[in-house]
């Protein structure tokens, strides 16, 4: 059997090819010929993933035979949107077989209600972790904690000084290692502070 293998987390801070390792020794185990290895760092509910875009390309041309995910919820963890791949993966009989679950047999009344109920139980785990997230940032709000990425403490002197020294923009950017954007957010007080430094210098 060919397979496809995928993976996917949710955040930066997690790490998809956790997953890998344990989906190729499976497919070593089982004797299955791997065709391309798939992974996004994307939400379950974001179906527009550029690997997961690249397998379902791939699954139309019927370049494999079964996905293999260590759980459902690695595809979508919105029914609707399972609903549809498991329509999809029906008619290019495609089988989807989970590490965790078991291989899902979507030809069979029994694989199929299955199938619906493990969807059904990921949507309703993605719905939980939302809640229990708005519940934790309502309550650190409420205890005036500000949220969000903290401001980059940009050298707004040592800036002045490049500037003065003819430097662009660009080249201050690049030399500090400080996107433009936040160089353009704090501007007026670059230029401020270029207007006082010349200030000092023409009084000594």
């Amino acid at each position: 059997m060919i397979v496809a293998l995928y993976a996917r987390v949710s955040t930066d801070s997690q790490d998809e090819t956790l997953q890998l390792p344990r989906l190729r020794e499976y497919a070593a185990r089982m004797g299955f010929e791997v065709f391309r290895e798939y992974s996004d760092k994307a939400s379950g509910r974001n179906a527009d993933r550029p690997g997961w875009k690249a397998l379902l390309s791939d699954a139309r041309r019927r370049e494999f035979d079964a996905v293999i995910v260590v759980k459902l919820d690695r595809i979508m963890r919105s029914l609707a949107q399972m609903l549809e791949v498991f329509e999809s993966f029906n008619t290019l009989g495609i089988e989807i077989i989970t590490l965790d679950q078991g291989p899902l047999n979507l030809t069979s009344p029994m694989g199929k209600l299955m199938a619906k109920l493990l969807a059904m139980l990921a949507e309703w785990e993605a719905e939980i972790i939302s809640d229990r997230t708005k519940e934790g940032l309502a309550a650190r709000r409420a205890k005036g904690v500000k949220l969000g990425k903290p401001k980059r403490d940009i050298p707004v002197h040592t800036i002045a000084l490049y500037r003065l020294d003819g430097k662009s923009w660009a080249e201050v950017a690049r030399i500090l290692d400080i996107p433009r954007t936040s160089l353009n957010s704090r501007r007026k007080e670059i230029e401020q502070e270029i207007e006082n430094i010349g200030f000092l210098e023409g009084r000594q």
